[in-house]
């Protein structure tokens, strides 16, 4: 199903035609004669009518996102093949409109190439985009913030996935700062994405032993769920980084601050029947217990609403 026709943006796209008609038809009189006039008329409609239906493809009926909503990527890859060429054409001719168009093909085409394995192209392909959205965010901050956001927290998962921490790292704090700075005017939109990037942060820099950073990020993820998100509604990411934060905790041998956050996401990870973080953060608990077994419990029945459990004990 297309999207449906937006009318502001056909007047946009049909003002052109009658500019580059009328601009035909006066260049005929004055070069030509008035007798060619209608002819330079009628030349410029033709011309503006054939750029209109290219227009009209790119903006309004963006059957790639709909292919990948389908789980179609090669499909869409193919239909980017014919029209890429259009988009970089018209985002050269006229930047102001087409800009943002071609960097949301740009982002489409990276999740296409990802869902295909392709993923140094994809790389590419969001870098671009990237690139796009970073000199629009620059002039107009306010339109582009969130999708430079968004594009940002793509590619650095991408380059995570290839190896390079170190820019993935530089990549998603740019986007964390703007997630924080889009949640203050919309928070239930942008506080889960801020949590769940410094969620991906913290575990990044803790598998490069950048613990002190990675518990940073880790204490800010699980104060926006405790205090921004309901922790229930994303049961395993909140685990995820609470369990993180607790074990960082430990591994300082700050065992007392790390109760709370190991019995909260042991409670979360419970719910969700996720057994690899409760095996991962095993360690943690029995360090925890064993340097404060009265503390413990005590945290436990209040954070965990339960005892002890046995395999913390042994």
């Amino acid at each position: 199903m297309r999207q449906g026709w937006r009318w502001d943006r056909v007047a946009v796209a049909a003002a052109p035609a009658a500019v580059t008609a009328g601009a035909a038809g006066a260049a005929a009189w004055l070069l030509l004669g008035p007798w060619w006039t209608i002819a330079g008329v009628v030349a410029g409609l033709v011309i503006s009518v054939v750029c209109c239906l290219v227009v009209i493809r790119l903006v309004f009926m963006p059957d790639e996102a709909r292919l990948l909503r389908k789980n179609e990527p090669q499909q869409a890859l193919d239909q980017f093949r014919v029209e890429m060429p259009h988009a970089r054409r018209l985002a050269r001719v006229w930047p102001g409109l087409f800009r943002p168009i071609l960097a949301n093909y740009l982002a489409l085409r990276a999740q296409a190439l990802e869902a295909v394995h392709r993923d140094a192209e994809a790389r590419r392909s969001l870098a671009e985009a990237v690139a796009i959205y970073q000199d629009l965010a620059a002039a107009q901050p306010a339109k582009f913030a969130s999708d430079l956001a968004r594009a940002l927290d793509r590619h650095s998962r991408l380059l995570a996935g290839a190896g390079q921490q170190a820019e993935a790292i530089t990549a998603l704090d740019t986007a964390a700062r703007l997630y924080r700075n889009l949640a203050v005017t919309y928070p239930a939109t942008y506080f889960p994405a801020l949590a769940k990037a410094l969620g991906c942060k913290a575990a990044w820099l803790a598998e490069i032993e950048l613990h002190g950073h990675a518990l940073a990020a880790a204490h800010e993820a699980a104060s926006i769920y405790e205090d921004h998100i309901p922790a229930d509604e994303l049961p395993g990411l909140a685990a995820q980084v609470m369990l993180l934060e607790g074990r960082l905790l430990c591994q300082a041998g700050r065992y007392h601050e790390a109760l709370k956050p190991l019995a909260r996401g042991w409670r979360l990870a419970s719910i969700g029947q996720q057994q690899n973080l409760l095996q991962t953060a095993m360690p943690a608990l029995k360090a925890a217990y064993r340097a404060d077994p009265a503390s413990f419990g005590t945290v436990w029945r209040t954070e965990a609403d339960g005892d002890t459990p046995q395999a913390v004990t042994q």
